[in-house]
């Protein structure tokens, strides 16, 4: 390369800096930044607005009794959707998760009801679901 090739990129690499430099400070009004905010995460604004209204609609919405109830409820939901993450991170996909669940739940409830013990019950729910997933997972092919 001749020296004013290497000229020329490099002043071209420069404005292309200061372009961004200035698209980067561009937006300093106050109404911009939270209309950025306001696009930039509407799920969080969303949450904030129905905990507010939940709030006025219900004087038991915060107190911490309810909050650990709602983190309980959650947290299944949570679990199931790691393993539903895995699935579509493999790009496989997989809808069934939700009626394994329900299935090891009915497993486990009716095996109380049967008369067997708490910790029998749940460990044989958890079979159920272990069992049913692993022939789901064998006759699918994931």
């Amino acid at each position: 390369m001749n020296k004013e090739a290497v000229k020329d990129n490099e002043d071209i690499i420069k404005e292309e800096f200061l372009d961004k430099k200035k698209y980067a400070v561009q937006s300093t009004n106050r109404f911009e930044k939270i209309f950025a905010f306001i696009k930039s995460y509407p799920a969080l604004l969303m949450l904030v607005a129905l905990v507010i209204i939940g709030n006025f609609l219900s004087p038991v919405f915060l107190t911490q009794q309810n909050l650990l109830n709602i983190i309980w409820i959650v947290s299944v939901l949570g679990i199931m959707s790691l393993g539903q993450t895995l699935l579509l991170i493999s790009h496989n996909f997989d809808m069934s998760i939700a009626y394994i669940v329900g299935l090891s739940g009915i497993t486990t409830v009716l095996a109380q009801r049967a008369g067997l013990g708490l910790m029998p019950s749940i460990l044989l729910g958890l079979a159920s679901g272990a069992l049913v997933g692993m022939v789901n997972g064998l006759l699918g092919g994931c």
